[in-house]
């Protein structure tokens, strides 16, 4: 795993419990103690820019991370992000390729679609590693980035699951952020999987709860993710509603 000197890397590379939240945009009603907010790029509804907003947070000295989404994005603007995110003084960042627009941000909007989230990791750690940029040119100086991809648990069959999980791994992603956990059954099989196949061993997951409007089931929630092996964090996943992040972060003892 790529170590920095966000929270984030400290805390995993440490081997304790990560705990996360999402912010739309910003994360002010946050415990200041999280080892990450990650700032959501337009998902779910058309917001302030990620990469502002996730500068506002670094520069008052809470732990970023930029949410790229490259539904809407170009490789040229993906890398010019990324660079402006490593000047900001941002370290952390979570690749996605986002639902199609048509499925509710934006259906007139014509997507971009230039690269996948496995590509633009893929990308970003080379330019940590080359000191290249998506097109290969030296760029100077090198960025670093802790680098996060998603991880979805339901996706079936299970051998696609755990393929495209090991093509996130290769690419050089340092955590995955799973989807919001509905079915524990289903998700404790799913890691069951992943610890058979050693991935537990080459990648952080961290685990999302969605707090939706019963705290205390997602309270419980999170508290039974804690216990299962290889679960590396947990995401509370805001939904727009920092209120019901921050208390499930309380009720659950997260930190």
């Amino acid at each position: 795993m790529t170590t920095t000197k966000s929270r984030l890397s400290q805390t995993l590379s440490a081997g304790r419990l990560a705990v996360t939240a999402e912010c739309l945009p910003l994360a002010a009603l946050l415990p200041d103690r999280l080892d990450a907010v990650v700032v959501a790029d337009n998902c779910g509804h058309i917001g302030g820019s990620s990469l502002a907003c996730a500068a506002i947070l670094a520069a008052e000295g809470r732990p970023a991370v930029l949410s790229m989404v490259t539904r809407d994005r170009n490789r040229i603007a993906l890398e010019s992000e990324a660079l402006g995110a490593a000047a900001l003084g941002i370290d952390a960042i979570f690749c996605l390729t986002g639902d199609h627009q048509s499925l509710g941000v934006c259906p007139q909007a014509a997507g971009a679609y230039d690269i996948d989230s496995i590509q633009l990791t893929q990308a970003i750690k080379k330019m940590m590693s080359e000191g290249r940029g998506f097109n290969g040119r030296a760029i100077e100086p090198r960025p670093e980035f802790l680098v996060g991809a998603a991880a979805h648990p339901y996706l079936q069959p299970m051998e696609l699951n755990l393929l495209r999980l090991r093509k996130k791994i290769a690419a050089g992603a340092d955590f995955l952020l799973t989807q919001a956990v509905a079915d524990l059954a289903g998700f404790t099989r799913w890691m069951d999987a992943v610890r058979e196949a050693g991935l537990d061993q080459k990648v952080a997951i961290i685990a999302s709860v969605q707090p939706e409007e019963d705290v205390a089931a997602a309270a419980e929630m999170a508290a039974a993710l804690k216990g299962i092996p290889g679960v590396r964090g947990i995401h509370i996943l805001c939904g727009g509603c920092k209120l019901l992040a921050a208390g499930v972060i309380e009720k659950a003892g997260l930190v």
